[in-house]
């Protein structure tokens, strides 16, 4: 008879890292452990200290947790964004997928990134007008493009 008591709650970094500061407070305290934990946790899952003006970088536990519940269609776009390297025209990812318009993905992707890193400027792909094209270039950090491209082969 196994006499280890394997009972119990875990909860994952990735699940603490996208629970709100609130709950993730509320955890801390039913547990008694301190705010110290919660900030090793908060930055070993989320890498947005010292993140540039540019799109975001995305470690592997963060663009797993930046996947959870995203749409197919979401996970479409980011996997042929992530195929050509990370750097696109709307116009071609539009045209290569034919799914039609993608301005609620675009937006989505916008809000979720800004949800889970808490800062109001975050974008997963920085968009640039090209006035010579008359098209919108899209870039992708590239240590998010590695990260998802893991994440999402087909």
């Amino acid at each position: 008879m196994n006499s280890q008591d394997n009972s119990g709650l875990f909860i994952s970094s990735i699940a603490f890292a996208s629970m709100s500061k609130r709950a993730q407070d509320a955890v801390l305290e039913a547990t008694g452990l301190s705010s110290a934990f919660r900030e090793i946790v908060s930055k070993k899952s989320i890498p947005f200290d010292e993140q540039d003006d540019g799109p975001f970088a995305m470690d592997q536990d963060f663009a797993k947790l930046f996947l959870e519940n995203c749409s197919p269609k979401t996970k479409k776009v980011l996997q042929h964004f992530c195929s050509v390297g990370g750097s696109a025209t709307g116009k071609e990812i539009e045209d290569a997928l034919g799914i039609g318009s993608l301005r609620g993905v675009w937006s989505g992707l916008t809000t979720r990134i800004r949800k889970l890193t808490g800062n109001p400027k975050a974008v997963v792909i920085d968009w640039i007008w090209d006035d010579e094209k008359e098209v919108w270039d899209g870039q992708m950090h590239r240590e998010t493009v590695k990260s998802l491209s893991g994440l999402l082969k087909a």
